[in-house]
């Protein structure tokens, strides 16, 4: 798959409406597929070799800030889904650019562990036990490192998810 059909302008349009977002108050971070690809370039191959192309911008916020959201992501160009924005309660947003086809998702107050969840006698939460191996801690120690060593040398960050 070569990189015009993974919509690696996915990565680009996440990466300005950060920027954009952040200089305007609103804060919103980066999720899923482009924040691995941000995060942990060494293993962006594992998406080319299985073909898995980017389908969406996903992003966490804060759902007090919901209105200025929308706002922003509207005055960018890009129209809302209202019947997921109603049917979720403000919980998550679902917008498309009509120009550029390009989605994204903003999930409101995310990761929301139900309590009844947490009291269950059978339930263990694991957050994050798919990186606990020896290979992607190992990466994560030198992306860690590399990051470190582009801000204190060009005053920037690699990955700046």
């Amino acid at each position: 798959m070569n990189d015009e059909h993974l919509n690696l302008e996915f990565v680009d349009e996440a990466l300005r409406l950060v920027d954009e977002a952040e200089s305007r108050g609103i804060q919103l971070r980066i999720l899923g597929s482009v924040a691995y690809r941000l995060q942990c370039p060494n293993n962006v191959h594992l998406f080319e070799d299985m073909a898995r192309a980017l389908t969406d911008v996903d992003f966490a916020a804060e759902k007090k800030q919901n209105r200025a959201i929308r706002d922003f992501l509207m005055a960018a160009g890009y129209q809302p889904d209202e019947g997921v924005y109603v049917a979720s309660e403000g919980a998550r947003h679902i917008y498309l650019h009509p120009e550029t086809g390009l989605n994204v998702d903003v999930f409101a107050d995310e990761p929301r562990v139900p309590a009844a969840l947490c009291e269950l006698p059978n339930v263990v939460l694991l957050p994050h036990i798919g990186s606990a191996t020896h290979e992607t801690r190992g990466a994560m120690e030198d992306l860690l490192l590399d990051n470190l060593d582009s801000f204190l040398r060009e005053g920037r960050l690699l990955t700046p998810v």
